[in-house]
This record gives C-alpha cells, structure tokens and sequence, in this order.
C-alpha cells in the first residue's frame, strides 16, 4: 500500500510540472542511518533528493549545505538521472528528464550501536560554522541550483521521511 501512494504522488507531481511548466521543486527527501559492512566501516546517513522540473528545461545543482543555520557541512554529492543509477557528472539535470535524484551520504566514524547518537561521537570532525545561508533557513538540507537561463536560486528542505535504518552485516 504504502508504495501505490508514493508512485501516485510521483505521477501527480510529474502531472503538475508537465502542466504547469513552472520553476523546479523536491519532490520528496529522505534521510537512511546505515551500520555495519565491512570491519571499521562504521556507518552514517544516506540522503536522497528527488527534483521534480519541466522535460524542456536544463537546471544544475551546484551545492548542498547540511546541517543547521550555525554549523554545518558542504556534502559532496551525485546526481542521477531520473530513477536510475546513471550518474550525472557535470550535475547538470538534462532537458527530456522530468524527475532526478540527488544523493550524498554523512559517515560517522566508529562502530556505532544503532539508536545511538553519532553526532556527538568524538570521531567526528568539528561542523564548520554556516555563512550565506537563506535567511528562512534554521536546520535540514539547502540546495543552491542554476536554471539554463542563468537565473539561480534554492530550496529548504526542512522536512526528510525517516527510513527504517539499514543493518550491514
């Protein structure tokens, strides 16, 4: 059930950007916890994106902040194309695609027991503090992009669905 409703809000959402023609927009986002894999691999968050945009325009992300409005990190990202694993390396999310995921994971050192709280591990390095934040930004994700045109711009994402965490092995 749970996966007839988010394939309904994609196609409701593909439906609106195809009808209307309008600036991009996330779709959704998540945020995963992982553990284990191999010795010493520790674990972390995997995030996703979803960017919904119009099939005849061209947009580029050209980075993403985490953390809060005080500290936090520049991630270092992939983009794909529409749902496959096709990596887009120039960032650049063509014209023709319709529905494209960003995706950057933030290790945490260590072997941390799931449920624990792996941002205060002393493992990790300090967040640097935040500069040229929108100013309606408190905490999440910000993802800066540029349109074909030239014209850039942002969103907030605020709000991450939580998945069930995933226990490697």
């Amino acid at each position: 059930m749970p996966k007839t409703l988010l394939a309904l809000g994609m196609i409701f959402s593909l439906f609106l950007v195809a009808c209307s023609g309008s600036k991009p927009f996330v779709q959704r986002a998540s945020s995963q916890k992982y553990y284990g894999g191999p010795a010493g691999s520790g674990g972390g968050t995997i995030y996703r994106v979803f960017i919904a945009k119009s099939n005849k325009s061209e947009l580029r992300i050209d980075k993403v902040w985490v953390g809060d409005a005080e500290k936090g990190t520049w991630a270092k990202f992939q983009v794909y194309a529409d749902s496959s694993r096709t990596v887009l390396r120039d960032h650049r999310l063509p014209k023709g695609s319709s529905l494209s995921r960003i995706e950057f994971t933030k290790k945490f050192a260590g072997t941390p027991t799931p449920g624990a709280n792996e941002d205060t591990a002393p493992e990790l390095p300090e967040p640097i503090p935040a500069s040229g934040l929108p100013k309606a930004y408190a905490t999440g994700l910000v993802i800066y992009y540029t349109q074909s045109s030239g014209k850039t711009g942002n969103w907030i994402v605020e709000e991450l669905i939580t998945l069930a965490p995933l226990l490697h092995p």
